[in-house]
């Protein structure tokens, strides 16, 4: 009588390769043709400080200080018609 073969170990699910497996992409494939990491969004300027700068040297001038303090806005639109 031949002598029986030894049983089979089993393998677990991940050995036998079973579910889901990543491969790389295939040559050609819309999956290998973009790019690795997304295009740079643009950029908006943070809001400069210059306004606030502008506005200080503005009401330190000597005509603002004489001419402007005060003024209403009737008084402005009154004031843009006269230097014009």
């Amino acid at each position: 009588m031949p002598t029986p073969l030894p049983p089979v170990p089993r393998r677990s699910r991940r050995e036998s390769g079973s579910g889901a497996r990543r491969h790389p992409p295939r040559r050609g494939t819309l999956r290998a043709a973009r790019p690795a990491t997304p295009p740079p969004r643009p950029t908006v300027a943070p809001p400069a400080p210059a306004p606030q700068i502008v506005r200080d040297k503005i009401y330190t001038t000597r005509y603002w200080q004489e001419q402007c303090f005060g003024l209403t806005a009737e008084l402005v639109v009154d004031k843009g018609v006269e230097l014009r």
